[in-house]
């Protein structure tokens, strides 16, 4: 099969949740077939590491989203509006990308092309009239964007905030209803988001293919000697992760300092907003910004933590802390999507302020426990979430879908 992946930033290893699967999805499929990438790049630097690309797929090529002046911008909307696409895609719709999905479709051959994020959607016009017919389209929903914002209005949050809130939900569970249905095929990163689109979206054929992690190269660190270090991993710009720092910083840090006063928490991520900046004023919290490498703040850590209220899809970081023999306290709403992980049994899970607090304790002062759970944890992922036998699941399926468009 040809496959056409069309993402939003590079697939590359030590970045974010959605271009990790991007790297090792294309990876997988580009040891059978042939695989062609093309991507919307953010940075220079960025551009300029995206030769590493050709080292997983056959050819790949990137559009770098140059910034726009405010005129620009309103002249982009308005014309986005007239043309039916989505305002909360309008930051991702680039006319130079548009020309270059237009321009391979034309002039190769593919038989499937998939575009990797709900806001990438629009981009599905690009494909020649012609060509619509004889190629499977493909849509992953790295996360659901009506559920994320409905989520967030569960939280403490500013009337304002709310209200923008309630608005992206509504706008988004109108737009990607919609434009889900002009897909062949969607993907969904977790059995609850399958269920969510199907309930929501009756109708559209769904697969679900798990987010996993790379158990083969992420072998279990030894713990630190005498560490009370928790780390929290993800991007800093994203406002479920927001919210969770500050509620932790705010309701449960002091909890756990008043039992363990020389608790550190390391917040390491990308992008972090200036209220996450400010948390590095509290005693002992360090916030990084961008990192080269997670693993020195692995071995470091005792514990990873994840208080999250909001959000949708799977955390990969805690398939990561797991292979890495870390245990995880976390929220329900944290871990949720990861069907096989068992609260006692795979991490330590509690709600409230005082539970997670609890649970914090209870995993710094309990060595056998932190045993028991991470070895539970790590075999786990490597049974249920590996991301070789998830690249399998995904080539299956996709034969599959190409079988039936060509015998049909």
């Amino acid at each position: 099969m040809v496959i056409l992946f069309v993402t939003n930033g590079l697939p590359q290893l030590n970045a974010g949740g959605t271009s990790l699967r991007d790297y090792y999805m294309i990876r997988a499929l580009a040891q059978r077939h042939e695989v062609l990438c093309l991507s919307l790049t953010h940075s220079q630097e960025e551009q300029f590491a995206s030769s590493a690309v050709s080292q997983i797929a056959r050819w790949g090529d990137v559009v770098l989203a140059r910034p726009r002046p405010f005129s620009e911008k309103i002249v982009a909307v308005a014309r986005g509006v007239a043309a039916g696409r989505p305002l909360a895609t309008h930051p991702y719709y680039h006319p130079e990308l548009a020309a270059r999905i237009h321009e391979i479709m034309q002039n190769r051959r593919v038989d499937i092309v998939e575009f990797e994020h709900s806001f990438l959607a629009p981009y599905v016009t690009a494909i020649p009239a012609d060509r619509r017919s004889n190629v499977t389209k493909v849509l992953t929903f790295h996360n659901i964007g009506f559920e994320q914002f409905r989520s967030l209005l569960h939280t403490r949050i500013s009337a304002g905030e709310w209200f923008i809130a309630l608005l992206k939900w509504f706008s988004m569970w109108r737009w990607e209803s919609a434009w889900a249905r002009q897909f062949d095929h969607c993907l969904a990163v977790s059995p609850l988001d399958g269920r969510l689109l199907a309930t929501h979206i009756p109708g559209i054929p769904i697969s679900v293919i798990d987010n996993g992690t790379d158990t083969d190269l992420l072998q279990p660190l030894p713990e630190p000697a005498h560490s009370t270090e928790l780390l929290f991993a993800g991007s800093m710009a994203y406002t479920p992760n927001v919210d969770a720092m500050l509620y932790f910083c705010r309701e449960i840090l002091p909890l756990v300092r008043q039992r363990i006063p020389d608790i550190k928490l390391t917040i390491a991520g990308r992008s972090p907003v200036p209220e996450v900046r400010r948390l590095a004023e509290h005693p002992n919290v360090t916030v990084t910004g961008s990192v080269p490498d997670m693993l020195p703040y692995y071995a470091r850590s005792m514990l990873s933590i994840v208080p999250l209220r909001a959000g949708g899809g799977t955390r990969l970081k805690i398939l990561e802390s797991m292979a890495l023999g870390r245990v995880v306290v976390s929220t329900a709403k944290g871990y949720e999507g990861i069907e096989h992980a068992i609260a006692g049994e795979h991490l330590l899970s509690a709600d409230t302020p005082r539970a997670l607090a609890d649970q914090v304790v209870r995993a710094l002062q309990d060595s056998a426990l932190r045993q028991q759970i991470s070895r539970q944890a790590r075999a786990m992922v490597q049974t249920h979430y590996n991301w070789t036998h998830i690249g399998q699941r995904l080539e299956h399926l996709y034969q599959n879908l190409y079988d039936d468009r060509t015998n049909g």
